[in-house]
C-alpha cells in the first residue's frame, strides 16, 4: 500500500498494483479488474475494517460505482455527506443555472496526452454535451463554479475546467473520485483532400499480422480492416488523427517527406507501429 513516487517527485494514487485513496472522508485501497463480458472491484475501507468484492458477468457494468454504493449504505454513520462527486442521483446534484453564452466558454475541443485521446464539448439546445461520436453524448452538467458532472454514465464523473482571463487553459477529469486525465485545449487541423492523400495505402503490423488500408474519399480519411467496414479519422492537430472506437494514430514520415507508417495508441495499446507497404 505504498504509493508510487514518479521521476519528477510527485507521488501517485498506485501502489504496487492497488489503489490508494479516498472516498467520502475515509481512506480505500481497491483493485479493479476487467476482462471478455466481466469487470470486477475489491474495495477495502481499513479504517472500518470493511471490505466489498463485486463481480460481474456483463461487460457494461459498473462494479466501482456499485461498490461504493454498497458502502455507502453500511458505512454510513461514518462517511461525510455526499457531494457532486459522489452522487448518483442526477435529483440530488447541485442546482447551478447557466445560460448559453456562460455555458460557449467550455466548448471546444480538448486532447489528453497520456492517454492519446480527445475529447470534444460541444453547446446543444441550451446544454453543454461531451460528444463522443456522431451518434454518442452524453450531457454535462453544472454543479459549480467551472465544475460539471456527466450524466447518463455508469460512472461518477466530474469535469473541472481551469479559466485565465476568460479562457479555458486546461480541464481534468475525475472518475468515481480518482483523476483520470488531464485535457488542453486545441484546434483542429482542416486537411484539404490533397494532403489527405499523402496517408493513403496499406499499412502492415508484423506484430499483429494485420494491415489497416486508408483511402480518401469525398474529402475525408477512411480506413478498413479485413473483417470490418469502412471507419473514418478524423484530423486532429500535426500528423495526429483518431478514431472515437480504435484511437489515435500518429502519422510518420521517411527523410524524403514521404508518410512512412504510423504508431497506434488506444486504450491499453501504447506505441504499436504500422509500416507502409
Amino acid at each position: 500500500t505504498t504509493p508510487g513516487t514518479l521521476a519528477d517527485g510527485s507521488i501517485t494514487a498506485y501502489a504496487f498494483g492497488l489503489d490508494v485513496s479516498e472516498y467520502r472522508g475515509q481512506q480505500t485501497v481497491s483493485h479493479g479488474g476487467a476482462f471478455v463480458g466481466y469487470r470486477a472491484e475489491l474495495l477495502r475501507f481499513p479504517t472500518q475494517h470493511f471490505s466489498v468484492a463485486v463481480l460481474c458477468n456483463r461487460a457494461d457494468a459498473a462494479p466501482e460505482m456499485l461498490a461504493r454504493k454498497v458502502a455507502d449504505i453500511f458505512l454510513d454513520d461514518v462517511l461525510t455527506a455526499p457531494d457532486a462527486a459522489t452522487t448518483d442521483t442526477p435529483a440530488a446534484l447541485p442546482k447551478l443555472s447557466l445560460d448559453e453564452q456562460a455555458l460557449q466558454l467550455y466548448t471546444g475541443d480538448f486532447w489528453e496526452p497520456d492517454e492519446a485521446f480527445a475529447a470534444e464539448v460541444r453547446l446543444i439546445d441550451g446544454k453543454l454535451w461531451a460528444v463522443h461520436s456522431p451518434t454518442r453524448r452524453n450531457e454535462l452538467r453544472p454543479v459549480a463554479p467551472n465544475q460539471f458532472r456527466m450524466l447518463g454514465v455508469p460512472a461518477r464523473v466530474l469535469v473541472d475546467y481551469s479559466v485565465e482571463e476568460g479562457r479555458v487553459v486546461e480541464m481534468r477529469r475525475t472518475i468515481n473520485a480518482q483523476p483520470r486525465g488531464v485535457f488542453t485545449p486545441f484546434t483542429r487541423r482542416q486537411v484539404t483532400a490533397d494532403e489527405l492523400s499523402a496517408y493513403t495505402g496499406d499499412f502492415y503490423s508484423s506484430e499483429l499480422d494485420t494491415a489497416y488500408r486508408l483511402f480518401e474519399k469525398d474529402g475525408l480519411l477512411w480506413f478498413e480492416l479485413d473483417d470490418e467496414g469502412p471507419q473514418e479519422l478524423t484530423a486532429m492537430f500535426d500528423e495526429t488523427f483518431e478514431n472515437p472506437d480504435y484511437g489515435a494514430f500518429t502519422f510518420q514520415r521517411a527523410d524524403d517527406g514521404q508518410v512512412s507508417g504510423f504508431v497506434l495508441q488506444s486504450g491499453r495499446v501504447r506505441n504499436l507501429v504500422f509500416n507502409r507497404r
